[in-house]
């Protein structure tokens, strides 16, 4: 039982397991410490290889084993939250900003992963945003204008149209062609194994204690001890440890989630049924999601609800899981999904749907990569790109470093 994940997911069932990490011996000195070796750590690690700074990057148990294997990689550029929904909470040219700094991220994604492509199982995909009643329909054209005036492409489908072009049970839903999906623990894998090419060092297993790291905010190089007993000295640090972040930063910025998702047995007439495979979700805070596989399977999920603790969240897998499945059969009609692989997970999210970027307030020089919510990868893809530019500035990313930053 893991307070990050349980369960068997469909990646690390089939997972080619990294072999790159080197046991820490001695103390080391490094101009940049990413503790985390999964998606964002990974994404983050690659950025500043790239931009030449010179890195570390450790992980106290198998890289990309905690939250990245219990992704589902429906990658989009949505928020949790709508951009009406962030304009209110902040003003309309931070959500617009916000929105199409996502936008941009999945580029960004795309081009940095190409030689990888064919591991990743990477395949762009249309994705519909479905209305579960009838009274979604109004706040939801609202939302389509407001993508639409900013240069973000959605078309509304009704009822109708969603029956006959792409087999679906819903009353209305907007049409996004700028999605796609992949396998995010070859994700991860493949980054750490590009930024260890162009010069990063990838150390492991290296558990780093908390309670004596990161003590001295006027240092000009901080000391990060380990439980083993090295110590690594650095001029940045990057916490890229994803809902373990230390709770000083998480109790403040986010609370916890516990989700469940599933993956089916191979479905031998899923493309009569899903013709188009596009990534499907659902208005509102409480939602289903599912996406198809390049091997004829379906991952689903939802069912969100407040984390009280792993066991609790655990118990609730069967008949969770079981309820989702009735959910997804009954949205697409002529589906039967029998799930193979179940999981549950913990997830952190912010009252705006936004993730947390950047430095706080009396530890210069340590950045945090917060992706808290439901599309971690995108939040990782825009974390890579202002904590790189911000240490090893190639950019101007003050704006996005404002929009996503702790003091917002």
């Amino acid at each position: 039982m893991s307070y990050i994940r349980s369960g068997q997911t469909i990646w690390t069932a089939n997972a080619v397991h990294s072999s790159l990490a080197r046991p820490l011996l001695t103390d080391i000195d490094c101009e940049v410490l990413v503790i985390g070796g999964g998606v964002s750590g990974a994404l983050i690690a690659h950025r500043l290889a790239l931009h030449g700074a010179d890195v570390v990057i450790v992980d106290r148990a198998q890289p990309s084993s905690g939250s990245t294997a219990a992704c589902t990689a429906l990658i989009q550029y949505d928020l949790d939250q709508p951009l009406i929904e962030v304009a209110r909470q902040h003003s309309l040219a931070e959500a617009q900003i916000a929105y199409r700094a996502c936008h941009v991220a999945l580029d960004e994604l795309q081009e940095h992963t190409k030689e990888f492509h064919d591991r990743l199982k990477f395949h762009p995909r249309s994705s519909v945003l479905l209305a579960r009643k009838s009274r979604d329909e109004k706040p939801m054209r609202k939302e389509m204008d407001a993508r639409n005036a900013i240069g973000i492409d959605v078309k509304w489908a009704t009822e109708e149209e969603l029956k006959s072009e792409w087999n679906i049970n819903a009353p209305a839903g907007m049409i996004s062609a700028r999605s796609m999906e992949l396998d995010p623990y070859a994700l991860a894998n493949c980054m750490l194994e590009k930024a260890v090419e162009l010069g990063a060092k990838l150390l492991g297993p290296v558990e780093v204690i908390w309670d004596e790291a990161i003590t001295d905010p006027d240092a000009k190089f901080q000391t990060i001890h380990t439980t083993h007993g090295p110590a690594i000295h650095a001029k940045y640090i990057v916490v890229a440890t994803g809902y373990q972040t230390p709770a000083y930063v998480r109790d403040h910025f986010g609370k916890l989630v516990s989700t469940w998702a599933a993956c089916s047995k191979p479905v031998a007439d899923l493309d009569r049924v899903w013709p188009n495979r596009q990534l499907i979700w659902q208005w509102g805070p409480s939602y289903l999601y599912a996406r198809t596989t390049l091997d004829q399977r379906v991952i689903f999920g939802g069912g969100d609800r407040g984390f009280k603790d792993a066991a609790s969240r655990d118990d609730l897998t069967e008949k969770t899981i079981a309820s989702l499945t009735g959910q997804i059969n009954e949205l697409v009609p002529g589906l039967s999904v029998e799930p193979e692989f179940k999981w549950s997970g913990t997830f952190g999210e912010t009252p705006d749907g936004m993730p947390y970027i950047g430095c706080i307030k009396d530890r210069p020089g340590v950045y945090f990569a917060l992706g808290f919510g439901g599309n971690g990868v995108t939040f990782s893809t825009i974390a890579a790109r202002i904590i790189a530019n911000t240490i090893c500035p190639r950019e101007d990313v003050s704006e996005l470093a404002e929009v996503f930053g702790f003091d917002r």
